[in-house]
C-alpha cells in the first residue's frame, strides 16, 4: 500500500461515525484471526551446508608469525 492510498483510508476511516469504526474494527480483527502467521525471513532462507577443510592448504602463516615485531619489545 502506497502512501497515498494509506492517507485516503485514514481520510475515510477519520470521517466514519463510531458505529461504522466499530465494525471495521470486528472486521479486521476476523480477518487477522483467519490469517495464519508468516515465519521470518531468517527461517525461510535456506542456508548452504558448511564443508570443513574447503581451505585447507590455501592459507599460510609466516615462519616467523610467534616472533615478536622489531620495536615492540617495550610493550611484551
Amino acid at each position: 500500500m502506497s502512501y497515498e492510498q494509506y492517507a485516503q483510508v485514514e481520510a475515510l476511516v477519520l470521517e466514519m461515525p463510531y458505529e461504522q469504526k466499530i465494525q471495521l474494527l470486528y472486521m479486521i480483527a476476523d480477518n487477522l484471526k483467519n490469517t495464519r502467521i508468516i515465519e521470518t525471513i531468517d527461517s525461510q532462507i535456506k542456508k548452504p551446508k558448511r564443508r570443513f577443510g574447503i581451505l585447507k592448504g590455501k592459507i599460510q602463516m609466516a615462519p616467523d608469525f610467534d616472533e615478536t615485531p622489531p620495536g615492540f619489545e617495550e610493550y611484551m
